[in-house]
């Protein structure tokens, strides 16, 4: 999301718009309730639970231009990401301190160069960047033309 407003600034600049846009980013993993709620006049598509809460208190802390993310993502995403721990925040409706961790960048290493498995007749496709969506369809084609040229008349 960063690296996407970086180069929407790019792009705006050209266009004339010289103030940059700022963002602030939250992120947290948990268990949410996500629905229509409401009544007949008025209803919301919206998801409700700790965890947003606890993502949008993060966002709200977060300095410009960065992304603060809550323990369980951290958890989540140590392997895959440089971050550093923040101190802890004491938030009210939260019965202890919640962790936070400031994503710095995603590793070198974590997207793996390979975002394609076939196994027998079964494919897996990561595709961690859409600059990597073209690759993607190209090697799909070259699986589904494998599966015919091999499928039993």
């Amino acid at each position: 999301m960063r690296e996407r407003v970086r180069q929407l600034e790019k792009v705006w600049h050209e266009k004339g718009i010289s103030r940059a846009l700022k963002v602030r980013m939250g992120i947290n993993t948990g268990f949410c309730t996500v629905g229509n709620f409401g009544s007949e006049s008025r209803m919301d598509y919206t998801v409700l639970g700790s965890p947003v809460n606890l993502a949008a208190r993060l966002q709200t802390a977060a300095e410009a231009d960065t992304i603060l993310v809550g323990e369980t993502t951290q958890v989540l995403i140590q392997d895959l990401a440089d971050s550093t721990r923040m101190p802890d925040m004491d938030l009210k409706g939260f019965a202890r301190a919640m962790g936070r961790y400031r994503l710095n960048s995603l590793k070198e290493d974590s997207i793996a160069p390979d975002s394609m498995t076939r196994v027998g007749k079964h494919v897996e496709v990561r595709i961690p960047d859409r600059r990597r969506i073209r690759e993607a369809i190209e090697e799909l084609k070259r699986i589904q033309t494998d599966l015919e040229r091999d499928a039993p008349d």
